[in-house]
Order: C-alpha cells, then structure tokens, then sequence
C-alpha cells in the first residue's frame, strides 16, 4: 500500500544547534596575550537529537493509525546516491499524525543542502524526498555568510569571541579549501597572535599553505626573525606547502644567511618549494652558470615539482622536454614495469614488416601477401584483413585514414581505420617504404629514386618530390622539420616540413634505417654496426652513441625510453632516453623490423615467423 506523508516541521533545531556549538568551543588571543571580555558561556550543550513531525496517509488520502516502524535518512541529493545517516524508529500515529525525535550527528550539518527520505516497514522509500530548511539566523552559519557590524573599543573588543577554558584544545578551528582564516587591515597586523608559553598562532594544512600573508606596501607580507641559532620563519604542512610566498614586484620569498643556507625546503609528502609571480615575472629562476642542473626538485613520497596557472600554461618548456618513468596513460593501466616478460604474441599475415596505431587498433602490413592484419590493441583479437597493394611496408594514420606504402608497385593505399574501405590509391617514387604524417601532409621515402614524395593527406594529390641521399629508408617529424635516413650512405638529411628546403645532411652509423623523436633528439638506428646515433634536433649535433643488439631497424618512443627493434637477434633493446642506459633486454618473435606504442605496450612485427608481439 502506498503512503503519503506531509512534512510539518525542518531542521531549524540542528542548525539551532550548530550555533550554540560554536560559540562555545572558539577562543581568540587578542593583540596583548591576555583574554578579552565576553559573555558568559553555557555551561551545557543542546542535545543533538531534532524533532520531526509528519502526517501520514493511506494511499485513498485517508489518516493512518496505530504504531509503525518507520526508517528514516538523510541523503546530499535530491534523489539516488547513498544515505549519509539513518535512523529506524517505532513511530504512534494518531489521525496520521505523529511526532518523533531523530537523533541525527550534528556534523552533517554543514551547510550543504540535504533531504529527508522516509520508508515505512515493507515498503519502498517515499517521493519525493523533503529538503530541509534552516530557521533565518542559522543562515549566519551557512558557508559563504557574513557577520557584519561595529564594535569600537581597545584591542580587548572583537567581531566574534571564541572560547574554549579546557586544556589540550583549541580556541578556534577554522579549515578551508584555499584558506582556514582569512584576516585583512588597513594599517595594522591581519592577524596578531601571542602566547606566553606555547604557540601563538598555529597554523596546519593538509593540502595548501600553512600560513599565506598578503600585503600591498614594501614590507614583509610575513616577517619572522631569529637572533638566535634557530630559523626566522619554519612552516611545516602534512600534505601542502610548508612556506607560500607571493610578491607582485618583489621576490615571493626572501631568504637571506651569512654562514648557512639561505633558504632551505623539504618536504617529506608535498611541495619542497612552491612560488607565485603576477605579470610577466618569473615565480622561480633556476641558475646554474656551470654544468651543473638549474632547478633541482625531489619528494620522498609526494611530488618533487608541482606546477598549477589560473589562466596559462600550467607548465612551458623552452625546449623540449623528457619525463623519466612509466607515462600518464602506463600508470593509469597500472604498467610499472618496462616490458611485458611473458609471451603475448598473435598471428598475422604473411611476412609482416610496418606496424601503426590508430587510437583502438593495430594495424600490421603484410609484406608477402599483399594485406594488412587488423589486431584490437587490448586483446590482439583480429578485426579485419583489408586488401592493398603489392609488398606493403611502411604504414601512417592521420586520424581517419591508414596510408599503407606498397613497395611492390610505387603506390600508397588509403583505408578507412573505421571500416577498413579503400578510400583511395595515390602513386609515388620507386621502392617507396617510409612514410610520416605532418599534420598536413604524408611524406614517403622512395628508396629506388633517393627521393620523397609528399602528399597531401586530405585528397591524396601530390605536393612536392624532393631529392635526399641515397637508398631513404625511414622517417620522422620533429615538428618543424623531416628527418630522413639515407641507408645508401650513412647519412639522415633534415628538410623544413613546411616547403621542403634542405636544413641540413648529418652523418651517422652504418645502414641507417629507423628514426624516432624523444621531443628533444633524433633517434636513428644503424643495422650495419649494431648502434644507435643519437642527434640534437636544433642543430643536428651527436649527442651519444650507443651499442644495442644485432642489426636494429626499427625504434619507438614510449616517452620514457627508446625501444630499438634488434632484428639480427630477435630481441628489443629498451634505452632510457634521458641518458641511453640499457633499462632491458625483450625477447621477440624472428626477424623483427616494425615497432609502434599504443599508450600502453608496443607492438613489434616478426617477419620470419608471421607474428607480432605484443610488450
């Protein structure tokens, strides 16, 4: 039977409550350290227990009588979510009328916004829920209110009293988002704390400043001193900064010392150091005029550098930038290690050679049989096998197509990644196999002619063919220029994406024919001498060189390390690029040459045996 209840009453009495609360568990240290005068304080606290009462009816509108057992609840929404509180009452109802006590924990009572949900024994809850309102002064407690007014007087005469006359407690507790208190003068102290023999003010935050002072004059927002052995200021914070300094022209923080450290920060689960500039100003300047490091940052468990803009760019790097460690989308999959040691490998089409990522799907040229394998990235289940040309290779997607290069007869397929349709065949050089996407255009080695074909990916039409060295194998955008390696002779020419003019030839190992971005070199790999040369993309220069395994051809950036695809001795060398250390050593299928990440893992093409492993 379905039941009607009307509400008669609201939680003014919890909010009552909250206020009486409040004025009797505060304390305020006045300028001077001694105890201003105030009103008397109950003695006793109100109960936490409210009063409701209600009507209830059959579902013929007619009152209910006798004895019910009733469930109530308290909920943050209007409907759904979980019950924040509940309570199951045995409730005498009289012509439908009945009146009860709740007793329901005062904390809810926050100021958030909360409804009352009301079940009868056996059945479901009744709707609506009712909202419960305040009574008009309890809003001076709601978050967001103001007390306002005048009291003149000494510094003995404040705004608002807060008292607490036990030990081991606090006068006042305020906790906030941004700020637990914010105080404000005109020309004196925001706020002025004093003690005779403990803290004066103490300040704590879980995930923000422990203290913030503000001021709009040349003096000291914060000014702390010390003419003994100890510090001038310490700030300590659990989760946020310890110390947060800001200055509209002036540094955010100062720190001055004659024999020690001018300003000294750790931090054991947060910010070492946090800083804020206003204009064009820089919050922290870093300077190392050796070569040593600029800006040295660590965290024992919590974040060694933290960088947040209103407006900006959280974060800007002059040039580009590694990050060492397991990437964003790594850690989201819980991916801590380097490679997948166990064997996930699926089968593919014939002699499979050029591998790419479309954002769901693997997509694998088969050289022998003239296909591309299909493959779901997260279970290697095969999609679909499209037909292409004769000998694909190499293969590129610009974000709706797959461009497959066919070495066999001086074309490149266009399929759909969707559905896997032939959208269109475009025709370029002889013994084309490599191929990068710019944004703009497709660009194609042609190993037969020593040239590149560029096309442009919204049609297919043919925009360029430029001449580099000899026998160009692979290729990769930096994101100005193109980086071609010549595997005729040992060389990688660097032409401007956006005309094709010639930047500069470098020379590097023997049979060059992978290339890879790290954001701030060029990764080339050398099948004649086991090697991988490592170029400076700003102007080319050798930054290392570094032995990898048996014949190396193809390589990928995981953004950490470089996986370099060994194909004389079917494994993959993974090098931390920040350095080229050996991180591991992948065992693979035989003869592997292609390589492509997919946020996650990298696949890897084995030619010899019609497989690509997944890692």
């Amino acid at each position: 039977m379905n039941r009607n209840l009307l509400i008669a009453s609201s939680i003014v009495s919890a909010l009552v409550l909250v206020t009486l609360l409040l004025g009797v568990t505060g304390a305020w240290a006045s300028p001077v350290g001694r105890a201003p005068a105030v009103p008397i304080a109950p003695t006793a606290l109100v109960s936490g227990a409210i009063s409701y009462q209600g009507r209830l009816l059959d579902g013929s509108g007619k009152p209910v009588d006798g004895t019910r057992t009733m469930t109530f609840r308290l909920y943050a929404e209007a409907s759904g979510g979980t019950a924040l509180w509940s309570q199951t009452k045995s409730v005498s109802v009289e012509d439908g009328l009945f009146n009860i006590t709740l007793d329901v924990n005062p904390v809810l009572f926050d100021g958030r916004a909360l409804w009352l949900g009301v079940q009868l024994q056996g059945e479901t809850e009744m709707t609506p829920r009712q909202p419960l309102l305040p009574a008009p002064y309890a809003l001076s407690l709601r978050p967001g209110a103001v007390i306002s007014g005048v009291r003149s007087g000494n510094e003995d005469v404040a705004m608002l009293y807060a008292i607490n006359k036990g030990s081991g407690a606090v006068g006042l507790y305020a906790s906030g988002a941004r700020a637990g208190v914010h105080a404000w003068s005109t020309d004196g102290a925001g706020v002025l704390a004093t003690s005779e023999n403990g803290y004066g003010g103490e300040f704590d935050s879980q995930n923000s400043s422990a203290v913030f002072g503000g001021t709009s004059s040349d003096a000291a927002a914060i000014w702390g001193e010390n003419s003994g052995a100890g510090s001038g200021v310490a700030g300590s914070s659990v989760g946020g900064p310890g110390l947060d300094g800001k200055s509209v022209n002036g540094p955010g923080l100062h720190a001055q010392s004659v024999n020690s450290t001018a300003g000294y920060f750790t931090s054991t689960h947060g910010a070492g150091v946090h800083a804020n500039a206003l204009g064009d100003h820089t919050a922290v300047v870093g300077e190392n005029r050796g070569e040593g490091i600029g800006g040295y940052f660590t965290s024992t468990q919590g974040i060694g550098l933290a960088a947040a803009s209103r407006d900006g760019h959280a974060l800007v790097t002059i040039r580009p930038s590694l990050i060492q460690g397991p990437n964003p989308m790594q850690v989201a999959l819980l991916r801590w290690y380097p490679a997948i040691q166990t064997s996930a490998s699926f089968g593919v089409g014939a002699t499979p050679t050029g591998v790419a990522f479309d954002g769901a799907n693997i997509w694998v040229t088969n050289q022998a049989d003239g296909t591309v394998s299909v493959l779901k990235a997260s279970s290697g289940r095969l999609e679909m096998t499209p037909g292409v040309g004769p000998g694909p290779r190499g293969i590129a997607f610009d974000g709706v197509n797959m461009w497959i290069v066919n070495s066999g007869n001086a074309t490149v397929s266009v399929v759909r990644a969707s559905d896997g349709a032939q959208r269109m065949t475009a025709s370029v050089g002889n013994g084309a196999g490599g191929i990068a996407f710019d944004g703009v255009n497709m660009w194609i080695t042609n190993n037969g002619d020593g040239t590149v074909s560029v096309l442009r990916a919204s049609d297919g039409s043919p925009v360029m063919t430029i001449g580099v060295g000899s026998k160009p194998t692979g290729i990769a955008f930096d994101g100005t220029n193109m980086w071609i390696a010549n595997n005729g002779d040992d060389t990688v020419s660097v032409l401007r994406a956006s005309d094709g003019s010639h930047v500069m030839t470098r020379s590097v190992g023997s049979d060059p024919v992978g290339v890879a971005f790290d954001g701030a070199n060029m990764w080339i790999t050398n099948k004649g001498s086991g090697t991988v040369s490592v170029l400076r993309a700003s102007d080319g220069s050798t930054v290392m060189t570094l032995n990898v395994g048996k014949g190396p051809m193809g390589i990928a950036f995981d953004g950490a390390n470089m996986w370099i695809v060994n194909n004389g001795d079917d494994t993959v060398s993974v090098l931390r690029a920040v350095d080229g250390r050996l991180v591991a050593t992948v065992p693979v299928g035989g003869d592997p040459e292609g390589i492509a990440f997919d946020g996650a893992n990298m696949w890897i093409t084995n030619s010899r045996d019609n497989t690509v492993s997944k890692r």
